[in-house]
């Protein structure tokens, strides 16, 4: 019925459409709206692939911070993988001057295990090992406003995580409780996150739909070493303040800085 519904509103748009490129676009859009009905009815089995960009430029503490990334998302409803990964980018900061992504090379990653309620990740920032965190942090309320993204409407949730505030934007037509990095826990796939403060933003690009996509293996994160993210964030402090008070022969200074998306350091 809901996907009846949705032929007949394509139907109409295409009759009002004398731009080839714009009827392609709304079938493309129908033919994944439908392509997801079919998958999700059929107990959440089938990955996801989602592609984001991710933008972070932080000028308001003393310490700065930037990362412009592609990223992507191989989720069911069970567990996930995340990839992040450089984009090239060059930019003008007023604290920072100059900034490029030309010369970075990485790869994270991120698991999310969601009936353990665990999320393991190696971008450990200088730790050099495995951080244990969980899914499910952010407490969101959900409000009547929506949001254009990828060509699906989807409506926006507020909420608080480390240091900075939110506004999710996700797509109630794909039942899949999980979104790019640590946000999750909504009632359904979040393909935009947006901070209050204008520092972070990532949105979707690209998804696709697969029932033969292979999750890769994570046998090389469960033979490392790991510490938890309370000892994480103690152990980032301890740096944090050994590069504070820290002066060369010449008098230069160096600084890291509180955090990235997530604050480590609150005070």
């Amino acid at each position: 019925k809901h996907a009846k519904k949705h032929l007949k509103w394509l139907k109409l748009q295409l009759r009002r459409q004398d731009n080839y490129w714009e009827m392609r676009k709304y079938i493309y859009i129908y033919s994944i709206f439908c392509c997801c009905n079919f998958l999700f009815s059929q107990e959440n089995k089938e990955f996801l692939t989602i592609k984001y960009k991710t933008f972070l430029i932080d000028e308001t503490e003393d310490f700065s911070c930037f990362y412009y990334e592609n990223n992507t998302l191989i989720t069911n409803n069970k567990k996930s993988i995340y990839y992040e990964t450089p984009r090239d980018t060059l930019l003008s900061s007023l604290s920072m001057g100059d900034l490029n992504n030309f010369d970075a090379d990485y790869k994270y990653i991120y698991i999310k295990d969601f009936e353990k309620k665990v999320l393991l990740y190696d971008r450990n920032y200088g730790a050099k090992k495995i951080i244990i965190d969980s899914t499910n942090l952010i407490t969101w309320k959900i409000n009547d406003n929506t949001l254009n993204v990828l060509g699906y409407n989807c409506q926006e949730a507020i909420g608080s995580f480390r240091g900075r505030n939110y506004k999710a934007y996700f797509l109630k037509d794909i039942p899949y409780q999980n979104g790019p990095f640590k946000f999750d826990g909504l009632p359904g796939l979040i393909l935009k996150i947006v901070s209050t403060d204008g520092c972070v933003n990532i949105e979707a690009y690209e998804l696709e739909v697969s029932q033969n996509i292979p999750f890769p293996s994570i046998d090389n994160f469960e033979q490392k070493d790991k510490i938890t993210w309370l000892e994480f964030t103690k152990f980032y402090k301890r740096r944090f303040d050994k590069v504070q008070n820290f002066v060369s022969e010449d008098g230069v200074t160096i600084s890291i800085p509180k955090g990235y998306i997530e604050k480590f350091i609150n005070e």
